[in-house]
């Protein structure tokens, strides 16, 4: 059913003054926040009132739930995340993408999220990775599509109980709880941080999304939320440049360094002839002085 058809069959039903328009698309707004993990607004809501520093993307009023749900989550297909390194080795990328690698290599910092649609979202100019961090709220999502399952048939059945759809909740709480802050890890001990420092999720430090998981699910394949993954894993094997002398420097990590190794090996020389051109003048000086001021020998008899 259209948006603008719930809207009118669900406000016709009552008795009383029907509130404003506006008052209307803000209602809605809030159920499918609170329902699907997502911020939206309607295509004619005034500027005024969207989140400020977001963007909630637009429910339309003549595309239905599904529909939008369908827009805020792309199907990519699978994405592997198998790479081949230059010996032609296959590895997975998920031992890499940790969050204290991220940190430490990249210089990526986290920000909380409540918006499901950001999740893994990097900005990396301001270097900062959106985490959806209520793996609570997942995994009461995935308690309620149980009985539903995931496959192409269900994907719309989920939505239309008002249920993120299984698929999307097992990455978003993989992604967290598998890649970037795994179990006994020094993630983890990171995840901690930002759970008092930042107020994430608590739950995320609750490591048992085996009893929320069917039999088949124990591995599952990213179909949504993989090429964010894929970014990530690029932004650690070639950081873009965050300070003011790497934004000088060339945006590949390894041109990068070696023309910044050049340059300090170019200014060590500079300093070093410096030096050496200082101590080669008093020394000339000493000399001097010496030949100046020759020493006067003691009393002769």
């Amino acid at each position: 059913m259209k948006r603008s058809d719930l809207t009118h069959e669900y406000f016709s039903r009552r008795g009383a003054m029907p509130p404003s328009m506006a008052d209307k698309h803000r209602a809605f707004n809030l159920v499918v926040q609170v329902m699907a993990m997502v911020k939206c607004s309607a295509g004619n809501q005034p500027s005024g009132v969207l989140e400020l520093g977001t963007q909630p993307l637009t429910w339309h009023s003549d595309k239905s739930l599904t529909e939008f749900m369908l827009d805020a989550f792309p199907h990519f297909g699978i994405v592997n995340l198998n790479v081949h390194d230059d010996l032609n080795k296959t590895r997975g990328v998920k031992p890499v993408l940790t969050g204290a690698r991220l940190k430490k290599v990249a210089g990526l910092r986290f920000r909380g999220t409540d918006d499901l649609r950001n999740h893994l979202r990097m900005d990396d100019r301001r270097g900062i990775i959106e985490i959806d961090h209520y793996t609570s709220v997942l995994k009461e999502h995935l308690v309620a599509s149980r009985p539903i399952g995931d496959d192409a048939a269900t994907l719309e059945q989920s939505i239309s109980r008002g249920i993120v759809p299984r698929q999307i909740a097992l990455e978003a709480l993989d992604s967290v709880q598998k890649i970037l802050f795994p179990f006994d890890s020094d993630s983890e001990v990171f995840l901690r941080g930002l759970v008092s420092k930042q107020s994430f999720d608590p739950d995320c430090l609750r490591y048992d999304s085996a009893g929320y998981r069917m039999q088949a699910e124990q591995e599952i394949r990213y179909k949504y939320f993989g090429r964010r993954l894929l970014d990530l894993l690029e932004e650690v094997e070639n950081p873009s440049p965050r300070g003011t002398l790497e934004k000088w420097l060339q945006r590949k990590s390894g041109a990068r360094y070696v023309m910044m190794a050049t340059l300090v090996g170019v200014f060590c020389v500079v300093v070093l002839g410096i030096l050496g051109l200082a101590v080669g003048i008093f020394q000339a000086w000493v000399a001097y002085e010496a030949w100046k001021y020759p020493p006067t020998p003691q009393g002769r008899a």
